[in-house]
């Protein structure tokens, strides 16, 4: 294997417009949720869900739910008050859920903030089993 071709395998990135995450090792992450709200990351990984930081500055994968990521994320109606402001620049981080198999895997992306309706779009779908 080339090291190009290694690095594509172990770096995490994004393939099939978003609908798939590839891990460090090569693992495919199927996305489940493209938001959730913080009491639901809480329960992610209280289950045993891995934790993903996508920043600007590159991947922290097994990143701590510490102060400064808790911070970060927003619940919908932080977001949406953020996303009315106009010419905000406020970063937030938007956790989605994503699966292999069995395993969960809450990815928090550094975006900025999203309206309550665009929200409601992006999970569809979703219920949460908590």
């Amino acid at each position: 294997m080339s090291r190009e071709e290694e690095c594509n395998v172990t770096k995490p990135g994004y393939r099939a417009q978003g609908a798939e995450l590839i891990g460090p090792g090569g693992v495919v992450w199927a996305e489940v949720s493209s938001w959730l709200e913080p009491d639901e990351v809480a329960d992610w990984v209280r289950a045993g869900a891995e934790v993903a930081v996508d920043e600007c500055d590159g991947w922290h994968w097994g990143a701590p739910l510490d102060a400064d990521v808790l911070s970060r994320m927003v619940d919908t109606a932080n977001s949406d008050r953020i996303a009315r402001v106009r010419n905000s620049d406020e970063v937030i981080l938007a956790p989605s859920l994503w699966g292999a198999g069995e395993a969960r895997l809450v990815v928090l992306s550094e975006e900025n903030a999203k309206r309550a309706k665009d929200i409601r779009d992006m999970r569809g779908s979703y219920r949460h089993p908590f």
